[in-house]
């Protein structure tokens, strides 16, 4: 992966730098750096890119789950009421 693919990625993900730097154990000038290509690609900023894309899948199957269960108790209540 290029440092601009990664950078293009961390945007579309949403992933701000400042979180990225610190999941890398990183600073953010660092992150900086490699994502525009001024430093070489360090392979624990792909690694932390990973996780926290994982994370973020994760919180989003979790968001899901709960609202479905929230329609589904919501549903039930209403049906109660009838």
């Amino acid at each position: 992966m290029t440092a601009d693919e990664l950078k293009q990625k961390v945007e579309a993900a949403g992933i701000r730098q400042h979180r990225l730097a610190h999941e890398a154990g990183l600073s953010i000038a660092s992150i900086s750096r490699q994502l525009n290509g001024e430093r070489p690609l360090n392979t624990e900023v792909v690694a932390a890119y990973r996780r926290l894309l994982q994370l973020r899948r994760q919180r989003a199957a979790v968001a899901a789950a709960v609202t479905l269960v929230t329609m589904i108790v919501g549903s039930e209540i209403l049906m109660e009421d009838d």
